[in-house]
């Protein structure tokens, strides 16, 4: 999802820890988030909705690098 030109966070990024794919033909849909790359787009924060996800022990990178934060949640 890098240099898309998208200005809000991904709202399927919030709610990860809990998605289901619609269908077996995307099985890899399921699999744990181990890396996010919304770098280069007009995103202005991240919710703070996605902080509270219990990701940590999988999550192993994220790059949110030229995009327009002006802060992060705690």
């Amino acid at each position: 999802m890098t240099n898309q030109e998208m200005e809000q966070w991904p709202k399927e990024l919030s709610d990860f820890v809990n998605f289901k794919p619609d269908d077996d033909e995307n099985w890899w849909d399921g699999q744990q988030l181990t890396r996010i790359d919304v770098s280069l787009n007009l995103i202005p924060s991240i919710p703070k909705e996605f902080c509270n996800q219990s990701h940590s022990e999988h999550l192993g990178f994220i790059n949110i690098q030229g995009n327009k934060l002006t802060s992060l949640p705690s």
